[in-house]
């Protein structure tokens, strides 16, 4: 059974030219004719992949997935019915993007495809533009220049497969309507077209809102031309655009509908009367500035003229009866390049420079500027209409100046179509003052934003802040998103904002209230972390606002303002271990570039922070430095964990009896539970380096019961495994496996971190080849992606062993080699765990390599980066059966 084409697909339509008269003249001579016509076409389809889906009427429906396919088809079957005693057969192809359902198919470029072939004669195959382009050399094609179909909006270049010559076109000369001509290609909104016509076939009045140059008019009028054939008193185009007063609107509403003037009555009377029994529909566009009068005039006419359905186009609802209101999305952008944006952009740059085609040079930036001008149309084709004199990449670098840079409209256009300022121009001129004031403030947030917080960077009331978002929302000038309460600005109307906000003078207040209300949002969660059982929550909720708390930091660090800032990033400082740890040692390197000034014990408190951030980040060298300064500017009074870091980088060089020192003084200046439980894990460290069994399990069972009393992941997960390993360095390795397993239940909330370190210390200490590799294909990914050069040694170690253990010893060393070079990156020579594990392995593989093999492949593994040390550790895994 040939498999349903989806996707982009060509049709291939058949009609038997004259049936109707054939079968009213020559019933019986055109039963056995249609047979014999069935078989060939059938015949045709199937012998080139071919999908029937139709075989109304007495022709063929069928989808081929590539236009050559259909072509060959079209041709075998013209062939076979050539010289025929009674029939002959018109064809149509065309190909499109299309929706397919039950195995049928609907969309415009089934309509499309059916329009061509009715234009054609019996024995002449038709294609589109769009087939023909496909099709390439090896087909004579005959241009047969464009032709007008009835439902479309725009004129058609036809093709005509073979040299054969037919007489003209029945193409469509006259439709009942006034809408424009396009001059240029619609791209793409297929889901779209469907929709809105679905919505006006189903409902009287139909608006289609969104921000300014979303294509709300283009997309109406596309849907318009496609509706054509179901309205035959008309499809009327109002354009209220230059309209500058709203007493107006009726008058321009009757003169483009064609009503003629009647003496002492309104104008709105006479368009109710003129359209009373009519089908018509009826196109007002850009309604916003006179919004009450045409939601008057729609709200009329919906009553007076019952089969007269309307689309509007506004960048808020009319708010009338019966109204359906659709949001008009952005273009669609995908990494890979598919998607409508990116489309628009290619067709777009083709038109003012010859020869452009995406391509590996170009497709990734093409991406990135569809994607930062969030898929506005608009925008997109203001951008490619620079591609005729910049290449796309130095486009993309000048977005940051987008309303500079995107001011090339044409000539014709209308002022607020020709730059991008011009389209926001329009509806920001319509806001009230009000509505302008927080607009502008929100600029300010980088991502989603809640009503508490728009109402504090506002310095509104918090439902003085809800009508208000509610207002710019429905006016399209903010994103609602009702499931979670939160709103956004896409970027390109919050730099319209930020550079309003600029120019005001109050951007610095707008940006010390944000910071202001997010440390207050860090404050509260902090709180919230230090009750058991809800650490996750409280990082999630970190999380959720992310962004803004990275626009926070960075504000306070552009002020230099040091203080407020070490407040924020200390507070920061849970969700940055947990989560971020690489990017939260940069925000404290960042913080103590501005610190001088602060209070010898402030410091001392934000090195040792930033010590912390360090040992999680894997960067040792660091955690050691900060460590120190920690002590050097706290003198007697530094905190309890300086000391606590500084033992942590001697265990990390397998210097256990240093630690054990540092530890003492640690436990002797902690006040605090945090100190105690960052102590505990180095303490059983040091103790089972030092091989004291005893010391190690009273302090295991002390940690764990810890953090079982704390109920918080990343404490328990660490827990098991630090004992764990505690007993894997003193040879219970059985023991082991059970701390490791029970910490797994816990890393799914501990951060990846944690996740990576307990997943490869288990695939090291397990027998079980596969299960080992199924927990290295988790932790290697997590290894590469989010932490820094310590934690990476842990995955590469695991891959090692199951190398050597599999006859990959070459391999296996140079996975060894890579680790040493891990522990240089770090800046430390290894702890005992990783280094016994080191020497057991080496010790195998001399026996089967030879010393002088080893030391090759370790010098060869030394010089692999960290990410191409991973990639060979995950190809070192046997294969999952």
């Amino acid at each position: 059974m040939t498999a349903i084409p989806t996707g982009t697909v060509t049709f291939l339509f058949t009609d038997i030219e004259g049936s109707t008269r054939l079968w009213e003249e020559r019933a019986a001579e055109m039963r056995g004719a249609l047979a014999e016509h069935d078989a060939i076409v059938r015949g045709a389809i199937d012998a080139h992949g071919g999908y029937v889906f139709s075989t109304g009427g007495d022709g063929f429906g069928a989808a081929f997935q590539r236009a050559a396919d259909a072509a060959a088809a079209a041709e075998r079957a013209q062939a076979g019915l050539a010289g025929h005693r009674l029939i002959r057969v018109r064809m149509g192809l065309h190909t499109g993007e299309v929706q397919e359902r039950d195995g049928d198919y609907f969309g415009p470029a089934v309509n499309r495809a059916s329009r061509i072939m009715t234009a054609g004669h019996g024995g002449q195959v038709l294609l589109s533009q769009t087939t023909a382009d496909l099709l390439g050399r090896g087909y004579v094609l005959v241009d047969l220049d464009e032709h007008r179909f009835a439902g479309l909006s725009s004129a058609q270049r036809v093709f005509q497969l073979g040299s054969e010559s037919f007489p003209p076109l029945r193409s469509s000369t006259a439709v009942v309507s006034n809408l424009p001509v396009e001059r240029s290609v619609f791209v793409g909104r297929e889901r779209e077209l469907a929709a809105v016509a679905g919505f006006v076939r189903s409902g009287r009045v139909v608006t289609l809102t969104g921000v300014g140059g979303v294509g709300k008019t283009r997309l109406a009028i596309q849907v318009a031309a496609g509706l054509v054939e179901e309205f035959p008193a008309g499809v009327w185009l109002v354009e209220l655009a230059p309209l500058i007063d709203s007493a107006l609107v009726a008058g321009a509403v009757a003169s483009a509908i064609g009503a003629p003037p009647s003496p002492g009555v309104e104008p709105i009377e006479v368009a109710c009367r003129f359209l009373e029994h009519k089908r018509a529909l009826v196109v007002l566009d850009n309604c916003e500035h006179v919004i009450d009068a045409a939601a008057a005039l729609v709200d009329r006419l919906a009553d007076a003229a019952p089969r007269t359905n309307v689309v509007a186009t506004s960048r808020e609802p009319l708010s009338v009866r019966g109204e359906v209101v659709w949001r008009v999305p952005s273009l669609s952008v995908a990494d890979d390049a598919t998607g409508d944006a990116v489309a628009l952009f290619a067709e777009r740059a083709g038109q003012v420079r010859s020869g452009f085609a995406l391509d590996d040079a170009n497709r990734d930036a093409v991406v990135r500027v569809c994607r930062r001008l969030d898929g506005i149309p608009l925008a997109i084709e203001l951008a490619a209409a620079r591609a005729r004199s910049m290449s796309v990449e130095q486009i993309a670098s000048r977005l940051d100046e987008r309303f500079r840079l995107l001011t090339r409209g044409g000539r014709t256009a209308v002022p607020r179509q020709q730059t991008l300022q011009g389209a926001i121009d329009w509806s920001y001129d319509l806001l009230a003052d009000d509505e302008r004031d927080l607009f502008d403030r929100l600029a300010v947030f980088a991502g989603e934003f809640d009503v508490m917080a728009a109402a504090a960077v506002g310095g509104v009331e918090d439902f003085e802040a809800l009508d208000l978002l509610e207002q710019l929302a429905d006016k399209s000038m903010v994103e609602a998103d009702p499931a979670k309460d939160h709103y956004r600005l896409l970027e390109t109307l919050r730099q319209y904002g930020w550079d309003r906000l600029t120019a005001s003078g109050h951007l610095a207040e707008a940006r010390d209230a944000h910071a202001a209300y997010f440390a207050g949002v860090v404050g509260d969660a902090v709180e919230v972390m230090r009750t058991a059982g809800r650490q996750v929550e409280a990082l999630d909720r970190l999380d959720a606002q992310y962004d803004n708390l990275r626009a926070a930091l960075a504000y306070l660090i552009d002020s230099r303002d040091a203080d407020a800032a070490t407040r924020l990033v200390r507070r920061l400082g849970g969700l940055f271990n947990v989560r971020h740890p690489r990017e939260g040692l940069a925000w404290f390197q960042a913080v103590i570039e501005i610190a001088d000034e602060l209070p010898a014990r402030v410091r001392a408190r934000l090195h040792t922070d930033a010590a912390h951030a360090a040992m999680n980040a894997g960067d040792l060298g660091n955690e050691f430095a900060y460590a120190q300064n920690a002590i050097d500017d706290g003198g007697s009074e530094a905190p309890a964990l300086a000391h606590a870091f500084l033992a942590d980088w001697h265990l990390w060089n397998d210097e256990p009896q240093d630690a054990l020192e540092h530890l003492e003084r640690a436990v002797a200046a902690a006040q605090d539970p945090l100190t105690t439980m960052m102590v505990g894990p180095m303490r059983i460290q040091a103790s089972s380096s030092l091989g004291d069994e005893a010391e190690t399990r009273i302090q295991v069972a002390v940690l764990i019961s810890q953090a079982e009393t704390l109920a918080d992941p990343t404490f328990l997960a660490a827990a098991f495994q630090i004992g764990g390993q505690a007993l894997a360095v003193l040879g219970h390795t059985d023991e082991a496996v059970v701390h490791y397993e029970a910490a797994l239940r816990h890393v799914a909330a501990a951060g990846e971190t944690m996740t990576n370190i307990v997943l490869a210390t288990l695939a090291v200490e397990i027998d079980d080849p596969e299960r080992a590799a199924a927990l290295l294909r988790v932790a290697i990914p997590l290894a590469r992606n989010q932490v820094g050069a310590k934690f990476q040694i842990y995955p590469m170690v695991a891959a090692a062993k199951i190398a050597g253990n599999h006859g990959r010893s070459h391999e296996s060393a140079q996975l060894l080699g890579a680790t040493e070079r891990c522990f240089e990156h770090a800046g430390v020579k290894g702890n005992r765990y990783s280094l016994l594990w080191r020497d057991r392995i080496l010790e195998q593989l001399a026996a089967i390599l030879g010393a002088d093999a080893v030391a090759h492949d370790l010098e060869v593994g030394r010089r692999l980066s960290a990410d191409d040390a991973l990639k060979l550790a995950l190809d070192c895994l046997p294969e999952s059966r």
